[in-house]
């Protein structure tokens, strides 16, 4: 906020004569002419006008020895009443003084028409009691300023010189203490302004939607804003508030509620982006959802939604589009569960026991369930893996055996399941030996198994084949001895 100063020249007129008509001077029915030369420059400085009395009613003076009378001095009675002055220089009065009793009670500063730009009313001890100003010359005064003692009190503006005051401005020992403003021209202060007593903006307070309340408070530290309150929704509790550092937003509080509770905090960092956002969204203190971010970006969310005081849930992002996903399903302080997204890849896992080995492995493609991978007995090596076809239907299951090579136990998927799209069986394969080959073949119809297929000498081609009954018996049994692809004999089974 600007304010207007000014610089009041206390001039007292100069008599350049004294009164009355100089010695040796012979009265006259007519006014008298006396000219001058007071700085003995061989040039007139000073012409009086005297009377027939001999009094002198008139005094031009040439004070800067231009040749030019810029100063008149009106008297009557022997008594200054209006000095005139050209002061700069263009042959045109542009300032007028009126005095009673010697003491000036009015000053007026011409423009260049004539007209009044500035009025100046004295107390009668010389000191300035009202200024009246015509700022832009279109023939109205659009400041005024009022003075107790000679020390500025008030001031009443017309900024957009519509004829209306839109600016009222109270003061003390000529510094402002308090202001009203209309900034809309509506005839109604939509901003006030308040300060301290040096003179400084202390807090403003705003009226920005028109409704004639103030629903913005400002306060300032050191000519900067150090804070901010609003009432968005005109209960007259104030729900926003901003804090301020060097002119910069370090902190914003939200009341998202309406219950006069902050229940959203922003802090933001020294250049002034968001560094951390805390929602309290139960309303019970304490902050349930923290949003961090970097460069003001989002980086992190965590929340705690059982409200216990513990994170449960926090995600994560990563370049571009990744991130990932915790979760402590069971509120015991442990994540269990996480999903990483890499692009339209995503990968969901779950740790019940908490050892570091998953025991359910889901893999998600454009948000599609892809695969399902299964490790119960929580040995860091799979039990089972499902495979999901494009619709969702369970398309293939591989599980693992409990086969052995080299002596030792191994837990490998050496079975492949199919499944029509009813879920139904069709066909099975398995490595019993692990050695990367299948050697037994399942055969479903309808979900039933009708017969199995065996490959006892490991050459890759099956050599028995067993037909399977209703009820789930082997009904019928046959054998490839010399291993030419053809069964060589047959058993039936009861």
């Amino acid at each position: 906020m600007r304010f207007i100063k000014f610089l009041i020249i206390m001039i007292t007129p100069l008599l350049i004569v004294p009164l009355g008509m100089p010695p040796g001077l012979p009265l006259a029915c007519a006014e008298t002419l006396v000219e001058r030369d007071t700085d003995k420059d061989g040039r007139i400085d000073q012409i009086g006008r005297f009377d027939p009395e001999g009094i002198l009613i008139q005094l031009s003076a040439d004070q800067d020895g231009d040749g030019r009378m810029e100063t008149v001095q009106y008297y009557e009675k022997g008594e200054l009443i209006r000095v005139e002055r050209d002061t700069d220089g263009d042959g045109k009065v542009d300032c007028i003084e009126h005095l009673e009793k010697g003491k000036r009670i009015r000053r007026l500063t011409l423009g260049a028409g004539g007209d009044p730009r500035e009025i100046i009313s004295y107390d009668g001890q010389d000191r300035p009691e009202k200024i009246e100003k015509d700022t832009t010359g279109d023939g109205r005064r659009d400041s005024v300023f009022t003075y107790v003692a000679g020390k500025l009190m008030a001031a009443e503006q017309d900024a957009d010189t519509d004829g209306a005051t839109d600016a009222w401005i109270s003061y003390k020992e000529e510094r402002p203490v308090s202001g009203r403003f209309d900034d809309t021209g509506d005839g109604r202060a939509d901003r006030e302004m308040v300060y301290d007593p040096n003179g400084n903006l202390r807090e403003s307070r705003h009226d920005e939607d028109g409704d004639g309340r103030m629903e913005t408070v400002r306060r300032y530290a050191e000519g900067k804003t150090a804070g901010e309150e609003t009432d968005t929704d005109g209960d007259g509790i104030f729900d926003r508030k901003v804090t301020y550092r060097s002119g910069k937003t370090i902190c914003l509080e939200t009341d998202i509620g309406a219950d006069g509770r902050v229940g959203e905090t922003t802090v933001y960092d020294d250049r002034g982006q968001p560094e951390r956002v805390e929602t309290d969204s139960n309303r019970d203190g304490r902050p349930d959802i923290i949003t961090r971010y970097n460069g003001g970006k989002p980086v992190g969310v965590e929340k705690d939604r059982n409200h216990d005081g513990r994170v449960d849930w926090k995600l994560t992002y990563g370049e571009k589009e990744n991130r990932i996903l915790e979760t402590d399903e069971d509120y015991d302080g442990r994540f269990e569960t996480r999903t990483v997204h890499e692009g339209d890849l995503s990968r969901n896992t779950t740790d019940e026991n908490g050892d570091g080995h998953p025991e359910t492995t889901r893999i998600y493609e454009q948000d599609r369930i892809v695969r399902i991978i299964y490790d119960q007995n929580s040995d860091g090596r799979p039990d089972r893996e499902d495979g999901y076809e494009a619709d969702g239907h369970l398309a293939r299951s591989r599980t693992a055996g409990d086969g052995e090579r080299n002596g030792n136990s191994i837990g490998v998927l050496d079975a492949t399941w199919h499944y029509d799209r009813s879920g139904n069986p069709v066909r099975a394969e398995k490595d019993s030996d692990q050695d990367g080959r299948p050697d037994t073949w399942y055969i479903y119809e309808k979900g039933r198994l009708m017969e199995i297929r065996e490959d006892t000498d490991r050459d890759g081609r099956p050599d028995l084949w067993e037909t399977v009954g209703p009820g789930g018996e082997i009904a019928l049994r046959k054998k490839d001895l010399n291993l030419d692809g053809i069964a060589d004999i047959e058993e039936t089974f009861p």
